[in-house]
């Protein structure tokens, strides 16, 4: 090893060291703030001191003098000849800050010019604190990682490499020569056989560690996530002029780094949240009977393939009066609606109860983001608060959001699936033994009647629920129930989740796709299944839950649940609503009620065709100059001159279509 390659791997190896003892430096220094013992300086001393030699190892003289200052001044703290005061803490802090942004530029070779000046003066409490920790990878742990994944793989290449061809190469020239003895070639192949079945056996093994060392690598500790808070919740702590005491536990859970990453990001608004509009000021928690500090606790588990990390403080809880002033102003009429349905509100895009706009919350920006962004990572997000008494946020994400583990299932023709976690049970219930509850039919489930409904309502098509031996998946969100009648259940698997691409992200009834023998299965998110029925159950919810900005809408009419459904899929990613119809005659008729600005409609369809509704649109006084788009597989010219006649605007066959050109189309229609 020649002297560059050594300087490289002694700093690769100082970068790794300081890391370490630079979280030590920072979790101690906010522990001794609120209240410094000897236990806790010795540790803070130690750091400093171990950075001083690291340092001094590898020739960083500015790294060596700013902890060598911080280490005098500890010792004397330790020594008893000065105090842990407020400066001490401050100065910490900001060595802290210094040192993280060295080891950031050494381990991208830039300079440490400009980083170390003076190790005085508190933090720049405007800038807005990053709560998020830095996903530091753990160099030991990765090497070991990857060296377990060579062996395995080196394992798989020797295993294939191992073969019979010179036996068989024997064989054939000992028949070629007329001397080929039947038994013994028999003994042979029996042999090859034994051995391509123990060999298979093994490459299989192999093959099962090698996928899950890879799982291993991609996961890191959910303490990663969470390490970087206490620092940010002092900070903004300071610059709100308010206490807070952060308690935070991991559980132990560790999480795939795909989903550390917007687990973070959704995590920096919910506690900013917390800080800004939950905990009150220390007067006002006294006057409130409150003690002076606020309490922010965040706690992480596993439940199954998932992790749920709960945010909880003991602040004011959501300020109901605003929030419903905030609501009205929208043109909704929140007055009668419970906890569950405003907290439900409160993730509304653009809304905000704070009565002015500051440097941390109030800019339009805050929880309708942290639900697009969980839901991004097929995982839910929800709230509950007791007034004056404290708010609570539940995130829940996969572990991984490349593999899920669902139940598959069969509706109206199509192949669906719902993620297991979402499932309570699966009910086998006669139609006349069904209850009715608020003017609906219900299942009487643990002796409270829940909501039934179909997949194809909640993709916006018909509501109807058929048939007399019903199958029903009851599903849970939150603490509600609510029960999805099914053709049958197909099988539960666990399977690889894939987007279905830019268009369709925001979607949030639609968690992604598989495939499964072949065929695409869309992937339902429950959470928003619930949230659909709630919002129908209630009509001044539904008035504050209607989009507070113009969309073009569309109905949509096919007979087949699959093509309406990534059809539908499609158009709503475009951003376009969507009435769906199963044949023309429901459509025809929701057209009555729906107003829409342009129709999408299959030619073969039972009771009325597209072309029969397209006749009947265009001999309507009120629908004449409707746009209307016919999407079909007959692709001749007679039946394309047949569309064309009965007034259709533009005829668009399956077998050249794509998702582009009919957006194109409908672009063109509704300019």
């Amino acid at each position: 090893m020649d002297q560059s390659e050594l300087v490289q791997r002694l700093l690769a190896t100082f970068v790794v060291e300081l890391d370490e003892h630079v979280r030590t430096l920072e979790s101690e220094a906010i522990a001794a703030e609120r209240g410094a013992t000897p236990a806790h300086v010795d540790a803070l001393f130690r750091a400093a001191h171990s950075i001083k030699g690291a340092a001094r190892s590898v020739g960083i003289e500015p790294i060596e003098a700013a902890a060598h200052e911080a280490e005098d001044r500890l010792g004397a703290i330790r020594d008893g000849s000065r105090a842990f005061d407020a400066e001490t803490g401050t100065l910490l802090l900001g060595l802290v800050d210094r040192l993280r942004a060295a080891g950031a530029a050494l381990a991208e070779g830039r300079p440490l010019a400009g980083i170390f000046g003076p190790v005085t003066g508190e933090p720049d409490l405007r800038a807005e604190p990053d709560l998020r920790a830095p996903v530091v990878a753990d160099v030991d742990a990765d090497a070991r990682a990857f060296d377990a994944i060579t062996v395995l793989a080196r394992g798989l290449v020797d295993r294939a490499a191992e073969d019979d061809q010179g036996a068989l190469e024997e064989l054939a020239e000992a028949w070629r020569r007329g001397r080929g003895d039947p038994d013994v070639t028999i003994r042979v192949i029996e042999g090859m056989l034994r051995r391509q079945r123990g060999a298979r056996a093994s490459i299989l093994r192999t093959a099962v560690q090698l996928e899950d060392a890879l799982d291993d690598l991609r996961m890191i500790g959910v303490v990663e996530v969470l390490s970087g808070l206490p620092r940010g919740v002092r900070d903004l702590a300071k610059s709100l002029g308010k206490e807070i005491e952060l308690v935070v536990d991991d559980g132990g859970a560790t999480i795939e780094r795909a989903v550390a990453r917007g687990l973070g990001d959704a995590l920096l608004h919910v506690v900013r949240n917390a800080a800004d509009h939950g905990v009150e000021t220390p007067d006002v928690r006294v006057a409130r009977g409150k003690p002076p500090a606020g309490r922010i606790t965040v706690s992480a588990r596993l439940t199954g393939d998932f992790v749920e990390v709960v945010v909880r403080d003991d602040g004011q809880g959501l300020d109901r009066p605003a929030l419903v002033r905030a609501l009205a102003s929208r043109g909704g009429s929140a007055d009668s609606l419970d906890d569950e349905q405003l907290a439900e509100a409160a993730f509304l895009p653009g809304l905000s109860s704070a009565s002015a706009v500051t440097d941390v919350s109030g800019r339009g920006v805050g929880l309708d983001a942290v639900r697009a962004g969980i839901q991004a990572l097929n995982g839910t997000v929800r709230l509950a608060f007791e007034s004056g008494r404290g708010t609570s946020v539940t995130i829940k994400v996969p572990r991984s959001i490349a593999r899920l583990r669902v139940l598959v299932v069969v509706s109206g023709g199509a192949t669906l699936a719902l993620p297991v976690h979402t499932v309570v049970r699966i009910v086998r219930a006669q139609r006349a033994a069904l209850v009715h509850h608020a003017g609906r039919e219900a299942l009487l489930f643990e002796g409270v009647p829940i909501r039934l409904a179909t997949i194809d309502a909640v993709l916006g098509g018909s509501s109807e629920i058929a048939g007399d031996n019903l199958t029903i998946v009851v599903l849970a969100v939150g603490h509600r129930r609510v029960g999805v009648v099914v053709d049958r259940v197909v099988v539960e698997r666990e399977i690889v989740v894939h987007s279905l691409g830019p268009r369709v992200r925001g979607l949030r009834h639609v968690l992604g796709a598989a495939a499964i023998q072949g065929q695409p299965v869309i992937i339902i998110e429950a959470a928003e299944l619930h949230r659909r029925l709630l919002a129908s159950d209630t009509a001044a919810w539904a008035a504050v839950a209607a989009p507070t900005t113009t969309r073009r809408s569309i109905l949509l009419a096919d007979d087949s649940l699959t093509t309406r459904t990534l059809e539908r899929i499609i158009l709503e990613g475009a951003g376009y609503d969507v009435v769906a119809a199963g044949d023309g005659i429901e459509a025809w008729q929701l057209l009555q009620d729906h107003p829409v600005d342009l129709v999408v409609s299959d030619v073969e369809m039972p009771r009325l065709d597209g072309v029969g509704l397209c006749e009947r649109i265009r001999a309507s006084q009120r629908f004449a100059e409707l746009p209307l788009v016919l999407v079909t597989a007959l692709d001749t010219e007679r039946d394309r001159a047949r569309g064309l006649a009965a007034g259709a605007d533009a005829y668009v066959v399956k077998s050249s279509f794509d998702q582009k050109g009919l957006l194109d189309v409908i672009a063109q229609l509704l300019p």
